[in-house]
């Protein structure tokens, strides 16, 4: 079994919806925010509200590249080797406190089929409407999938840039956000000025075909986007750097305003938090 330190374990009971959904037993462990300080609840100008280890015998729960909320207390993932996980949560006064339930079920290709390397490395996921777009490495693109059950969901690709289709293999579109009808998409790989191209995709509900906007995303000390979410009027980018040959990885959050995405923009931004260390 994978897990190193168990403190609770949550049997699930049954699949969500379907019968051909695969339950999986998830073991869960609150984790502090600092490990060298456990009382320590701030951080930056960020309150720590909570955080858990998942863990699961399931060969298949690995390396959870995205996630988005479908639901009040439901939460839906997927993994760099080509799964749904659908994840029921938890709640008290709305923090979680634990896993109630979850399935694991594989992505699919257009005719039913599930996907296998490399076509399966799905890196982020963000929720449009009652439709999920999903994006992917090793063979660039956007696949539009119906939400529902996942089991078996099959995709519609949407366009993507000639920059994006070109790029290396796992220089793709780890950081992505739904603005309005439009997709706001940037690359975790620099250009050769170190910036990092982006595109604002869309309109995305139309049968017309998308426009892509070019625009620019900066940051510094080596750091990348992997992951964006909007809330408010602000988009907040998770942006990490690992450092191979001292195994660490050190990250931060920083948000920029949702109008400054425009054509055309460089887009900068302010530093919320930074983590690394004892710090989770």
């Amino acid at each position: 079994m994978r897990s190193l330190l168990l403190t609770l374990t949550l049997v699930l009971l049954a699949p969500l919806a379907s019968r051909a959904q695969t339950a999986v037993i998830v073991t869960t462990t609150p984790v502090p925010l600092d490990t060298a300080s456990a009382s320590r609840s701030t951080i930056g100008k960020l309150r720590y509200l909570g955080g858990h280890h998942l863990v699961s015998d399931n060969p298949n729960f690995s390396g959870i590249s995205g996630a988005t909320m479908v639901g009040p207390d439901e939460l839906m993932a997927i993994t760099d080797r080509g799964h749904w996980l659908r994840i029921k949560l938890l709640l008290d006064k709305g923090r979680v406190t634990g896993v109630a339930g979850a399935d694991l079920n594989p992505m699919r290709r257009g005719d039913g089929e599930p996907l296998a390397w490399p076509w399966s490395d799905a890196e982020e996921v963000v929720r449009f409407g009652d439709q999920l777009i999903v994006s992917f490495e090793q063979h660039h693109r956007l696949w539009r999938y119906p939400l529902g059950t996942m089991v078996d969901a099959r995709p519609t690709p949407l366009p993507i840039p000639p920059a994006l289709q070109r790029a290396d293999h796992n220089h793709g579109a780890e950081a992505m956000v739904v603005l309005g009808d439009h997709l706001l998409v940037v690359r975790e790989w620099a250009g050769p000025d170190g910036r990092y191209p982006g595109w604002r995709i869309g309109p995305i509900g139309k049968a017309a075909a998308p426009s892509f906007e070019e625009l620019t995303y900066t940051t510094d000390e080596g750091l990348r986007p992997t992951a964006m979410v909007k809330h408010g009027r602000h988009i907040y980018v998770l942006e990490r750097r690992y450092f191979e040959k001292a195994d660490r990885t050190v990250a931060r959050l920083v948000r920029f305003p949702a109008k400054a995405a425009i054509k055309g923009a460089t887009i900068t931004t302010t530093e919320l938090a930074r983590f690394g260390g004892t710090v989770t």
